[in-house]
């Protein structure tokens, strides 16, 4: 995971202005660095960690910061929550629970990221979504694997996520070692074209 800094933030927030996110959501916090540094420049952050130690360090980095809010538990238990909270409300979600190796160690758990995906797509408002590890798409981890034969990084590249959104899609970039998407909202997907006069007289 590359280090995001604070002027690798500024140039996503800065590409697309009119997607305004006033809440931050991380998922896989580790240290809880990177939730540290962006939440000063959101009205709220939230943070979802599995490991218990990882999720202390996290919880203690943040304390001081009125603005964010660390859960302990299962991103697909605890992310469709909170993401329950603002669903009129855009975010900006990082994804990071992922399996990486960590000291100490933690359990892997089961491979999370298109189920928040899934999530994120059914949101009706505009997002912005960050998949971190950018340098693994597309790439088979045995040692990082949930179970034998399961599909993992393989099936986890550019091309998939933006085929995922579809049209969903604003724009797309990769920025610190995250691939990220400007998920638009469901009003703001342009309506399909008028039908043609060929079309009125001899419809489908």
């Amino acid at each position: 995971m590359a280090q995001i800094k604070v002027r690798h933030l500024k140039r996503i927030l800065r590409r697309n202005p009119e997607f305004r996110c006033p809440v931050y959501i991380e998922t896989g916090l580790h240290r809880g660095r990177r939730i540290a540094l962006c939440a000063p420049f959101f009205e709220e952050a939230h943070g979802i960690e599995l490991d218990e130690h990882w999720h202390t360090v996290s919880a203690e980095r943040t304390r001081s910061m009125p603005n964010v809010e660390v859960h302990h538990g299962d991103t697909r238990d605890l992310l469709p929550d909170i993401l329950d909270r603002f669903p009129a409300t855009s975010c900006f979600v990082h994804l990071d629970a992922h399996f990486c190796r960590t000291d100490p160690p933690i359990q892997k758990s089961e491979f999370p990221l298109w189920d928040e995906l899934a999530l994120l797509r059914e949101r009706s408002v505009r997002d912005i979504i960050s998949v971190d590890d950018v340098h693994t798409f597309g790439k088979p981890r045995d040692d990082l694997r949930y179970a034998p034969g399961a599909e993992e990084w393989e099936g986890v590249t550019a091309e998939n996520i933006i085929e995922f959104f579809g049209e969903r899609v604003h724009d797309h970039a990769t920025i610190a070692g995250a691939f990220l998407v400007w998920k638009l909202g469901a009003d703001d997907r342009p309506p399909s074209p008028p039908p043609s006069r060929l079309d009125r007289l001899f419809p489908r």
